[in-house]
């Protein structure tokens, strides 16, 4: 399934910190030279960031965990990094130029589609695949098509009465977001990108397309510095959790995350997961923290703990950053997220990224 399917309950961030946006006291006025001010183009959009340009009642503003995307190169072929609305997932994506448009498409799931095509009575062969997506190569569609009509047969067999309705319900249905795409088409005149921002579903054997919930909107050259492109992994976002207390847990398998505090409380923010504990030799641990997609601490060092594992105690490393909430959150509170990561020979490897919500009030 695409990572669309991914949401935030899923990573453990379920908190509903309420609506709307933070005030500002400025609009923000990017592009306003006139025609011929633009310093990219289509073709140059590569090593390129654009936030999400939100409108409220005291002006425009860039609004980067409403949406921010990033376009690079990889092997010759045009890519982009974009959270969709996201909190706390990045989506990859492919682009090509088709007029003048860019098309950018996650990666292609032939097997996916086909149970789909099947499962609302539609045809699954070659055709049908490059019909969805005219990008996938025919070994890749044909391969897609034995696979996934071998799975809706098995299902078919295996499934009887309420259990086959679900199934082919979960496979034929407006909900089910089968693929990301975006259409991008550039403004000169204002040097700003318009992002139609959808999805692709099947239903009754035809690939339709809708609205992600951040639609067709401007977006505007990143100007408010690094921001994070790290997708926050699921498993270890259940092992990231915010804390009153200080100092790294005796017990971490009974510590919980705690998301709401008052105004003038210190919360610390703990990684609890076993993984990635010992450096190995010549190697060291570091990590960055990060809110709302906004670096706020860089190239951190994890201390030392030990912990009782399995009857004996061993050493951890001890990832921990804290805070002092000085101020109230905004109304949706904040995602703060943690990305570790190892540096051997003076390389650098992300090991993960975890992120939790809270909000101080």
């Amino acid at each position: 399934m695409s990572r669309h399917h991914i949401t935030s309950a899923a990573l453990g961030i379920t908190l509903i910190l309420g609506m709307g946006c933070e005030s500002k006291k400025s609009g923000y006025s990017l592009g306003q030279a006139g025609a011929g001010a633009c310093d990219v183009t289509l073709d140059s959009l590569a090593g390129t960031e654009w936030n999400y340009l939100q409108a409220t009642p005291e002006g425009n503003n860039p609004a980067p965990r409403q949406g921010r995307v990033k376009f690079y190169s990889e092997a010759g072929q045009l890519k982009a990094k974009y959270n969709a609305g996201s909190v706390s997932s990045m989506y990859d994506y492919n682009c090509t130029t088709k007029g003048n448009k860019l098309s950018c498409r996650e990666k292609a799931l032939p097997a996916d589609w086909c149970r789909s095509l099947l499962a609302g009575g539609g045809t699954c062969d070659v055709a049908s695949i490059q019909a969805v997506d005219d990008t996938v190569d025919p070994a890749a569609a044909a391969k897609g098509v034995a696979d996934g009509t071998k799975e809706f047969q098995e299902a078919k067999k295996k499934l009887k009465g309420a259990d086959l309705k679900r199934f082919l319900f979960v496979n034929n249905n407006l909900g089910n977001k089968l693929q990301a795409r975006m259409y991008v088409e550039l403004n000169e005149k204002k040097c700003q990108l318009r992002i139609a921002d959808m999805y692709m579903t099947i239903f009754q054997g035809k690939a339709k397309e809708d609205n992600n919930p951040n639609g067709r909107n401007a977006f505007v050259k990143n100007e408010l510095g690094e921001q994070l492109w790290e997708n926050c992994d699921g498993q270890q976002s259940k092992e990231f959790v915010a804390r009153p207390e200080m100092g790294f847990p005796k017990n971490p398998a009974k510590v919980s995350h705690m998301a709401r505090y008052s105004v003038g409380q210190q919360v610390q923010f703990t990684y609890l997961g076993m993984d990635g504990q010992s450096a190995p030799p010549g190697c060291t641990f570091g990590f960055d923290i990060w809110i709302d997609g906004k670096n706020v601490a860089k190239d951190l060092t994890p201390g030392a703990a030990k912990v009782k594992h399995k009857g004996k105690m061993i050493p951890v490393s001890a990832w921990l950053w804290d805070k002092k909430y000085e101020a109230p959150s905004g109304p949706q509170g904040e995602i703060v997220s943690m990305v570790r990561h190892k540096t051997c020979g003076g390389a650098k490897e992300v090991l993960g990224a975890a992120c939790v919500a809270v909000k101080a009030q």
